[in-house]
C-alpha cells in the first residue's frame, strides 16, 4: 500500500469514527436530557401534591442547605467537628442530659442506647410494646448485634401505654439461669404504629419512677418526641425527665436529610459512642 493511500484510508477511518463518536454523544445528550426533563416533572408534580405516606419524605429548605453547605465541618476520628460538637451541645441542654451522641440513624440511635444500657450483660432482656418500632421495624438488631432477648408486651389501643402490672408481671430477675434478666424498659413517644398517640408526662414519669423502682433504666424510642412535646404542651426536658435515654429523629417532620441523636448521662453516651464504633 503505497503512503498517500494509507494516509487516505487513516483519513476515511477517522472521518468514520469521529462521525460514530457525534452520533453516540448527540444520543447520549438527548438521554441526559430527557432524564432530567423527567426527573423535573417528577420534582414538579410531588411538589404539587401532599405526600401523607410518611413524615420521612419531608425535604430540607433552602435555609437549611445554605447552612449545611457553609457548615464548618471536622474529622469525628479526632473528635474536630465543630457543628456536630455544637448540634450535640445543643441537644444535651434542650433534653436535660449530660450529652447528646450524633447517629446517622434513628434506628441506630435506639440500637446504640441499647447496646450501652446492656453493655457486658450478654443475654439479657428488654421489655418493650409489642406493636413499637424497636419491636416490628429495626431488623431484630438488639438480638443479632447484640445477644439481647426482647420481652414483648401488647400496649393498650386507646392510649399506647403498657400496664404497670404486665411490666411487673414479665419482670425478671438474674436469680435463676432458665431466664434472661431484664435489663432495661423501652417505650416509644409518639407511638408510630398506633396512630400517633402521644404518651403523657404523668405516665412517662410513673415508667420512670417503675424503672428505678426495678434497679433498669429506662430508653425512650423519641423519634417524634417534639410531637409529643407539643400535643401534651411539655417542654421536652419535662417529658423525658425520668428516661435515663432518648433518642430523637432529626429526618422526620424537621426537614433534615439525615441524622438522629441519643442523649443520656455522661457514662452511657461513652459507651453508647463505642457501640457506634461497632
Amino acid at each position: 500500500m503505497s503512503l498517500r493511500r494509507g494516509v487516505s484510508v487513516y483519513s476515511a477511518a477517522r472521518l468514520c469514527t469521529n462521525s460514530v463518536l457525534k452520533t453516540r454523544n448527540s444520543a447520549k445528550s438527548a438521554a441526559i436530557r430527557t432524564f432530567t426533563t423527567r426527573i423535573d416533572d417528577t420534582i414538579k408534580t410531588r411538589r404539587s401534591i401532599v405526600d401523607l405516606r410518611s413524615d420521612t419524605v419531608t425535604s430540607p429548605t433552602r435555609a437549611m442547605l445554605e447552612c449545611a453547605l457553609h457548615a464548618q465541618t471536622g474529622d469525628d476520628v479526632y473528635s474536630e467537628d465543630p457543628t456536630v460538637f455544637a448540634l450535640e451541645d445543643y441537644a444535651a441542654d434542650l433534653f436535660g442530659k449530660d450529652r447528646a451522641l450524633f447517629v446517622p440513624t434513628g434506628t441506630m440511635a435506639n440500637l446504640v442506647a441499647i447496646l450501652a444500657h446492656c453493655h457486658g450483660k450478654l443475654g439479657s432482656e428488654v421489655i418493650l410494646g409489642a406493636s413499637s418500632h424497636l419491636s416490628l421495624y429495626e431488623g431484630g438488631n438488639v438480638a443479632t448485634l447484640g445477644g439481647i432477648h426482647t420481652r414483648q408486651i401488647t400496649e393498650s389501643v386507646d392510649d399506647a401505654t403498657i400496664s404497670t402490672r404486665d411490666i411487673l408481671d414479665m419482670f425478671r430477675t438474674d436469680d435463676d439461669d432458665h431466664y434472661a434478666a431484664t435489663a432495661l424498659l423501652c417505650l416509644e413517644n409518639t407511638h408510630n404504629s398506633l396512630g400517633g398517640i402521644a404518651l403523657t408526662k404523668q405516665y412517662m414519669d410513673t415508667m420512670g419512677q417503675l424503672a428505678q423502682q426495678q434497679n433498669i433504666p429506662m430508653h425512650v424510642d423519641g423519634a417524634r418526641i417534639f410531637n409529643a412535646a407539643i400535643a401534651t404542651d411539655t417542654p421536652v426536658s419535662d417529658l423525658v425527665a425520668h428516661a435515663d435515654t432518648v433518642s430523637v429523629c432529626l429526618s422526620k417532620s424537621l426537614g433534615a436529610p439525615l441524622g438522629s441523636l441519643v442523649v443520656g448521662s455522661t457514662e452511657t453516651m461513652t459507651l453508647a459512642k463505642r457501640a457506634r464504633k461497632h
